[in-house]
């Protein structure tokens, strides 16, 4: 691979998965924060894992469908030998699951230090067409289980959906964002919910800013700021450097960021 900190997307673009959230990729890129373990749960395409920077940790990529997760192996991403309800995983501490994903938030540990992200089928209700999308749907029972189990969760939590009245209901004291997205079928709204303050601290800045022309602002700002320090005497430089560490540290300590973050408004 090019870059240790990425999968290889060569091949993404064959697995056109209903559903996958390439447009809505840079808006969670801009909300999601610092994690040592990221978990997605109901991965599909597995759009977000294979084109987000690997955790610290470990990254564990999931779906109920075994047929989806023949199509990783074929992409050559899942490992050959994997079987249902036994983790598998690879060099780089990537873990390819193919269990229901209530059963993995109901047993696992939860931890400030993990990010959870969601993306079930999205309610009939909701839908433009209320016809089925995939193999393994949903009912609104289904749907009411799934957020029980989130609704109080420790760990950072991130989900996908449209705007509906059961996930409002159970989510109220969620934070969400909606997006406008141009789909196959016009234009509709997105919405993200998560269970932590936004505009406190990312996990990967390298996509950070609303569209390109903000990209390039905060980038030109950037590389200003950094050249002013570097362009000063050493013992100068060391003093900046240590006054930005007293103010700003604890946004990249992970002992710290928790408190800031999950603390909703």
């Amino acid at each position: 691979m090019e870059d240790s900190t990425e999968i290889s997307t060569a091949a993404i673009e064959e697995f056109n998965y209903v559903g996958r959230k390439k447009l809505l990729f840079p808006m969670l890129m801009n909300l999601f924060p610092p994690h040592k373990n990221f978990y997605e749960l109901m991965c599909g395409s597995a759009y977000v894992s294979l084109n987000k920077k690997l955790c610290k940790d470990s990254t564990f990529i999931n779906d109920i469908d075994p047929k989806v997760m023949i199509k990783h192996r074929e992409n050559n991403y899942a490992p050959d030998s994997f079987n249902r309800e036994e983790i598998s995983f690879d060099d780089e501490n990537i873990y390819w699951l193919n269990v229901p994903a209530g059963q993995l938030i109901a047993s696992m540990m939860h931890s400030k230090k993990n990010l959870l992200f969601l993306d079930p089928p999205y309610p009939m209700d909701s839908r433009r067409a209320k016809a089925k999308l995939y193999k393994f749907e949903m009912s609104d029972k289904d749907h009411l289980n799934l957020l029980s189990l989130i609704r109080d969760i420790s760990s950072y939590c991130v989900v996908c959906t449209y705007p509906n009245t059961l996930y409002g209901l159970i989510l109220e004291d969620w934070n969400y964002r909606d997006y406008q997205v141009n789909t196959h079928g016009g234009m509709t709204t997105e919405r993200i919910y998560f269970n932590f303050k936004p505009n406190i601290a990312l996990f990967d800045y390298d996509r950070f800013g609303e569209n390109f022309t903000d990209r390039q602002r905060i980038k030109r700002k950037t590389e200003n700021l950094i050249s002013k320090i570097d362009n000063s005497a050493p013992l100068e430089k060391c003093k900046m450097i240590e006054e930005f560490y007293k103010k700003f540290g604890r946004f990249y300590d992970m002992d710290t960021l928790p408190e800031l973050i999950l603390d909703l408004p």
